[in-house]
């Protein structure tokens, strides 16, 4: 039971990093999150997993965040998705197209934050007496 639940596992790390692999290459730079889980553990404790796709340690992929807040004392725990325990790689991974959708939201809002930078940039530029081709005068 044990040799093929882990390989069921690897099979599992497998597709997920394919998919992850996809997204690498578009070379978005855009981190992106999706709410997995939230439990109230009782009145003064709850625990969040949220699934993301963000730069750690230098490298951009899938992220497994979990939060616990137990007053007086919380605690946080981040794994990339192929190290995190495996029942919470099982609750993410259903929330893989909501990821997906989120990072398009948010690769479309930046896009159109550029492009009004652009603009505030090129009315600079403008503003600056323009050299002439010789070069400029002392």
């Amino acid at each position: 039971a044990a040799q093929n639940l882990n390989e069921l596992s690897d099979r599992l790390n497998a597709q997920v990093a394919e998919i992850e692999g996809a997204i690498n290459k578009l070379n978005l730079g855009v981190r992106a999150s999706v709410e997995a889980e939230v439990v109230s553990i009782d009145e003064s404790a709850s625990r969040c997993v949220f699934f993301e796709y963000e730069k750690v340690a230098g490298k951009w992929g899938f992220v497994i965040n979990q939060y616990i807040d137990v007053d007086p004392e919380n605690t946080y725990e981040q794994w990339a998705f192929k190290d995190a325990p495996r029942d919470l790689r099982l609750k993410v991974v259903e929330r893989i197209p909501l990821l997906l959708d989120e990072l398009v939201t948010k690769s479309i809002s930046l896009a159109s934050d550029i492009t009004d930078k652009i603009t505030v940039a090129k009315g600079l530029i403008s503003s600056f007496p323009q050299s002439s081709p010789a070069g400029p005068k002392r």
